[in-house]
């Protein structure tokens, strides 16, 4: 059970990591 919400946790952090870099990244583009 524990290491099922550890998976979760680091899925969730990948996907936010992941969506700040691409809306970082847009950003620039667009300065």
């Amino acid at each position: 059970m524990l290491f099922s919400w550890l998976f979760l946790c680091i899925s969730i952090y990948h996907c936010v990591s992941s969506g700040l870099k691409a809306s970082l990244t847009r950003i620039s583009l667009l300065k």
